[in-house]
């Protein structure tokens, strides 16, 4: 007899798929029903089951997470790009003939106060028509290096036409105003004459900083277009959902030393029910200027938290349409709101922005379903006239469940159904206004398949279950998922020979 219970009852006993450990029992709470006349009463099983046993079984690209409360979320992290300074200031080559003994050579950059150069050469060519030993001094009167300014001695035996360059690297450049301070002299060593080269040209080549300071020009960094995968959970297109909360949130990492703003050029995301939705965010329209490190903190990075969330964008009304991409175009400018002072950047100088999000698991829901299909045999029903199945539960999920069995006929057709309507299995807890759980729900159910049922039963070859979840109230209630909410639950059985 063993086995025939196990077959003609497989159907009901199908719902503990959705209990993690089920174990065996040597009683269960009392059944009756006053017309039953049953050949068995069997205690079956008792189960126990936590909502984070199950959240982590759906496919999600997201990780899960919990709260000080145990309340439970998802969190998704998209990918990252980096900006850099390689184009904001460049420095071309400059060459400038000596007409006299000292010259300032202006630069292209006003503002500056400071430039460390790690790579450059002073290039010099000239010729010389005066008699014996000479030297050629050059100097940049507004270049140090540890303290000491440049000066290089060239010694040469006139007449004579020379060229070569100089290391400028390591010297730092200080300016009152953006030129560079040059001069020479030109001593014939017999008397210690000053002469003139008339000819001598200087050229700065491949000048490469790696600190600037000072108040730099306004400039536009190029910022791509970039996407957000929001995949929830696999099933979702086919589910009635609608989250209460969303947060998208923007990480920008600055090692810049100097106001940037951001803003938003294109922020769309793509929604299961609506298609592309315009995402409004005001304040990052009009620009966000992100924090930077001072003068004193060279060499370390700022950071800046930018949160879209339904106080501040139009959020909840996306949610509504269950969004699955982020479509996103930024635009960061340097001095967002005009001069600021003096600045620096490094020739690592850069940011970085990244996106994440956070959805809390705080939603009403319905229209979610679980199915599967079983084979049977229909010479193991034979001695079994009807049964009955007896649920009692202390239902601590904010879910309610609903359960239906069809029938197949040998081409796998639908024959029947063995409920109808479908049964409602579990009533969700009670829960408050915020969607936590305030009661559990204790109740008993009795499934009951008579006689016409088990006549539909045998004539079939398969069944096909169907379990349905709904928020709390069928659907009408947003509710939050903790860690903590759990089902208890026992399953007797009473069978009729």
């Amino acid at each position: 007899m063993r086995t025939e219970r196990t077959i003609c009852l497989f159907s009901l006993l199908y719902l503990l798929v959705v209990f993690q450990a089920c174990s065996v029992i040597e009683e269960v709470d009392e059944i009756k029903a006053p017309d039953w006349q049953p050949a068995l009463a069997l205690p079956l099983a008792t189960a126990e089951v936590q909502l984070s046993e199950v959240i982590d079984q759906l496919e999600t690209q997201g990780s899960l997470y919990e709260d000080a409360e145990g309340f439970l979320g998802l969190h998704f992290d998209g990918g990252a790009y980096r900006v850099t300074a390689e184009n904001m200031i460049r420095f071309a080559d400059i060459t400038g003939p000596m007409p006299d003994t000292s010259i300032s050579i202006p630069l292209p950059y006003d503002g500056l106060e400071k430039m460390r150069l790690k790579s450059g050469t002073l290039a010099y060519s000239f010729s010389s028509a005066y008699l014996g030993d000479m030297e050629l001094v050059l100097r940049i009167d507004n270049a140090f290096k540890d303290g000491v300014s440049f000066r290089k001695v060239i010694p040469f035996t006139s007449p004579a036409s020379l060229s070569g360059s100089l290391d400028l690297s390591g010297y730092e450049l200080q300016f009152i105003k953006p030129t560079l301070e040059v001069a020479y002299e030109a001593i014939l060593l017999i008397d210690g004459s000053r002469q003139r080269l008339y000819d001598l040209v200087l050229e700065f080549k491949g000048l490469q900083y790696d600190y600037l300071q000072g108040e730099f020009e306004p400039y536009e960094f190029e910022l791509p277009a970039d996407t957000f995968e929001l995949n929830i959970f696999e099933q979702l297109p086919q589910a009635n959902i609608a989250f209460e909360q969303l947060s998208l949130d923007f990480h920008i990492r600055n090692a810049f030393g100097l106001p940037i703003g951001i803003f938003a050029d294109q922020l769309n995301v793509l929604t299961h029910r609506q298609g592309s939705m315009q995402l409004q965010a005001p304040a990052l329209e009009a620009g966000i200027t992100l924090n930077y490190p001072s003068l004193e903190a060279v060499g370390t990075t700022a950071q800046t938290h930018i949160s879209l969330n339904e106080q501040n964008t139009n959020l909840s009304g996306i949610l509504a349409a269950s969004p699955y991409q982020v479509q996103y175009g930024l635009r960061a400018a340097s001095y967002p709101d005009g001069p600021a002072g003096p600045g620096f950047i490094t020739d690592t100088s850069s940011f970085e922005v990244s996106m994440s999000a956070d959805l809390p698991l705080y939603a009403r829901f319905s229209g979610f379903s679980l199915q599967d299909t079983v084979t049977i045999d229909p010479a193991q029903l034979d001695m079994v006239e009807s049964a009955s199945v007896k649920l009692s539960a202390e239902n601590g999920l904010p879910i309610d469940v609903q359960a239906q069995l069809y029938l197949l006929d040998e081409e796998g057709r639908l024959s029947d159904s063995l409920f109808s309507p479908q049964a409602q299995i579990l009533l969700g807890a009670e829960v408050d206004a915020q969607g936590a759980v305030v009661a559990a729900k204790e109740q008993s159910v009795l499934l009951e398949l008579n006689a016409e049922k088990f006549a539909a039963l045998k004539a079939s070859r398969a069944v096909a279950f169907e379990f349905r979840f709904a928020s709390t109230g069928a659907g009408s209630q947003a509710v939050k998922i903790n860690k903590y909410y759990q089902l208890k639950a026992k399953l007797g059985v009473l069978i009729n020979q």
